[in-house]
């Protein structure tokens, strides 16, 4: 989650870097270009004001040609006003823009800086959780018939001979050992965690559940929760499937610890 969250603030400081560099280079030619539009202005006020400035002409004809030419310039004129102011609002629209992108970054900068203090404060939570759960769940220890492994509770010795699945399920659950009842048949990720090819022994599952004498094991194939069938190999370390779970194995039951 916290690489996604790292993952949505680059991308997002990045689009909002490049959309102020978009408005940056728009508001730049803009500028340029009412800069040029001024310089219209000014060419063309200079005209008309040596234009009015001229002795009055004798002829009519000469009157309505320089009536005309004022009008002219005055027509350039007005329209090279008009770009420019134009020109200036769209500069001040594209600033704001550019500003409101700022304070967006500030403030997605801002955000980015909480969520990571926040994932901080969650990490430290966490690991005090884990320190605490470690210190209530009990460590591993045994019995002659009992194997407390974290949170569960194992037999540390399976039913000895071979039922099918049905067999080893009401095995299971009506078992009381130790002033224990509730057992149930494990998991197959539950048994998994047992296997072990290197505990130097032939069944290879992990100590101490393989003690000699007072606990063992009878059988290298062992029965999973799973309704269909299936049960652990410890020889191979893989689970099988059985049809119907009609299938003979063994059954090592286990319950959650302190229930």
């Amino acid at each position: 989650m916290a690489l996604i969250v790292a993952a949505y603030f680059f991308y997002r400081t990045k689009e909002i870097a490049t959309r102020v560099d978009v408005l940056s280079r728009q508001l730049a030619a803009m500028e340029a270009e009412r800069s040029q539009r001024q310089s219209e202005v000014q060419k063309y006020q200079k005209e008309l004001d040596e234009l009015k400035a001229r002795p009055d002409p004798l002829s009519d004809v000469d009157k309505a040609r320089r009536e005309l030419q004022i009008h002219e310039l005055q027509d350039k004129l007005n329209a090279a006003n008009a770009d420019a102011n134009k020109l200036k609002l769209q500069e001040q629209q594209t600033a704001k823009l550019i500003a409101g992108n700022a304070d967006l970054a500030t403030a997605n900068r801002t955000l980015q800086d909480r969520l990571t203090q926040l994932q901080d404060q969650l990490d430290t939570a966490n690991r005090e959780i884990g320190r605490l759960r470690n210190q209530l769940t009990p460590a591993l220890t045994t019995s002659d018939s009992i194997v407390i492994d974290g949170e569960l509770t194992w037999t540390r010795s399976d039913n000895g001979k071979d039922i099918n699945w049905d067999g080893a399920n009401t095995y299971c659950k009506e078992l009381t050992l130790a002033g224990l009842s509730r057992w149930r048949l494990p998991t197959i990720v539950e048994l998994e965690k047992l296997y072990d090819p290197k505990s130097g022994n032939r069944y290879n599952i992990r100590k101490p559940f393989l003690v000699q004498g007072s606990g063992q094991l009878f059988s290298l194939r062992v029965w999973s929760s799973t309704k269909e069938g299936s049960f652990f190999s410890f020889r191979v370390g893989q689970p099988f499937e059985s049809s119907g779970g009609s299938y003979n194995s063994h059954a090592l039951c286990v319950r959650r610890y302190g229930e």
